[in-house]
Order: structure tokens, then sequence, then C-alpha cells
């Protein structure tokens, strides 16, 4: 978690607002936050939500979003890494295209071994593969109104594919989309250990199947 906000407020770019869930976390780490906080001597902005008790991914979203005042949001998880420049080059894309979307491929590290995946260049839904660079919210700064206009946010009580309900919603509106050709967001996963989106359970399969129903019923 330091190593992930030190890579947040390292961001080159024009002053940004950082919004941090504490999703009702038992293991000290939100007095890193607090530290991030009172020691903050950058131009970024730290906005703590804190819980209780756990909610889930997709109100851990929500609750981010509804708080946000930037015009683009951008999810970062709270164990990957940011490349210095990832928001400005983002940022200034977005800028001179006038985009709603700006997307980038993503760095996976596993180990030694880094591989990049790269999304789709295109806005037909049915051309996408249903994985990681093409459906998370992380590796693309997104224009809030375009969320907030056409009222999409995670869905209820999902914990897998909280990412994928609402970016086959946004696409399904045929934003203007632009590429930046340049891995920035670092995605880490444990050598034989599984990610929660990737863990072979019921839950997993359940939350599959209702993100896609829900998805369906839109």
């Amino acid at each position: 978690l330091e190593r992930t906000v030190t890579s947040l407020v390292s961001q080159t770019c024009e002053p940004i607002e950082i919004l941090l869930v504490n999703d009702g976390s038992t293991d000290g780490s939100h007095s890193i936050i607090e530290n991030f906080i009172t020691n903050n001597r950058t131009g970024h902005k730290f906005v703590d939500i804190s819980f209780n008790y756990q909610r889930g991914a997709s109100e851990a979203f929500n609750s981010g979003l509804k708080c946000a005042k930037g015009y683009y949001v951008c999810k970062c998880d709270s164990d990957d890494i940011l490349d210095p420049d990832y928001y400005k080059n983002l940022l200034e894309a977005a800028s001179r295209e006038g985009a709603d979307i700006v997307i980038t491929p993503i760095a996976v590290h596993c180990g030694n071994k880094i591989s990049i995946i790269k999304p789709y260049r295109g806005n037909n839904l049915n051309d996408m593969g249903i994985n990681t660079a093409n459906f998370s919210l992380c590796n693309r700064i997104i224009r809030k109104s375009l969320l907030t206009d056409n009222h999409i946010e995670a869905y209820a009580h999902i914990d897998r594919w909280e990412d994928l309900g609402v970016m086959a919603r946004v696409m399904a509106l045929c934003p203007k989309v632009t590429y930046v050709n340049k891995p920035g967001y670092n995605y880490y996963l444990t050598p034989g250990v599984k990610s929660l989106s990737r863990s072979g359970c019921a839950t997993l399969l359940r939350d599959h199947l209702l993100c896609a129903m829900l998805i369906e019923r839109w």
C-alpha cells in the first residue's frame, strides 16, 4: 500500500485528487494512509473515505465515485504502481483529442517476468475480449460525467467483474476513445497465488453470472 500511494503522490501531472477508500481493513493499513495525509507536501489532495466494516469492491468504487470532484476519474488497486508520468500522458492525450476515455496497455509483473497486455482498439463490444486490458477501470481515465449522466456505477454486491459491469455499459454508449501506446500501469501478481478476481470458487462464478445477467437486463 505504501508503495502504491507513493507512486500516486509522485505523479508529475497537475494536482490530482486521490480518494483513498478504506473498506473496513483490520491490518493497520489505515495508519499508512494517515501518515501520508499528515505529511503531504505535494500539490495533490487526499480524501480519506473509511468504513468500519467491509462493504466490498463495488461499494468501495461507488463511494469514491460519489465523492470525486475531478473531470476525469480512474481507479488504482492498492497493490499496483503507476509510472510517474502515467496520468500526465493520459490527461494530455484527453485534452489533445477531446476524448471521453483514454486507455493504455498494462504491464503485468509476476516474479521476474513482465508481460504487456494491450487493449482492443475500437468501439465494437462484440470484438472486445473479456479480459483485464479491455475492461479494467485501472488502465484508463474516464470522463466522470459519462458515468454520472448515464447513472452508471458498479453493480452492488459484486466483488469480481465489478470493473466489467461498469465498462461494458460505458463502451455501449460509443464514447470517444483515445489510446496511448505506452504502458504505465503496473499490475502485480504473486507467483503461485491467485488474485481475488482469478480465484476458483463458487463466489467467483456467482459474481460472473450475476454481472452478465445485470448487463443483459440493462
